[in-house]
């Protein structure tokens, strides 16, 4: 990620990243970062998305999703 400091933090990213792994839910993995500079090396997700396999398993898809939404609620009910 390339965040100009001048034109916005990353500050937020971090620590939304943070929240979503102590809750539970797979957040992008940072690998290495320099706040001063705005940079950060982030795991990536690769191409597929949700939308390419939702055709051969919606059930599962919904459910995990369903169940990283109730993650999130209960880490922001810690709040």
């Amino acid at each position: 990620m390339d965040a100009p400091p001048e034109k916005e933090s990353i500050n937020e990213f971090i620590e939304i990243a943070q929240a979503l792994t102590a809750a539970g839910v797979h957040s992008p993995e940072i690998k290495a970062q320099d706040i001063r500079q705005g940079f950060l090396l982030l795991e990536d997700f690769g191409n597929c998305t949700y939308l390419d396999l939702l055709r051969d398993k919606p059930d599962q898809l919904y459910r995990d999703a369903i169940d990283s939404l109730i993650l999130i609620q209960k880490g922001s009910e810690k709040s």
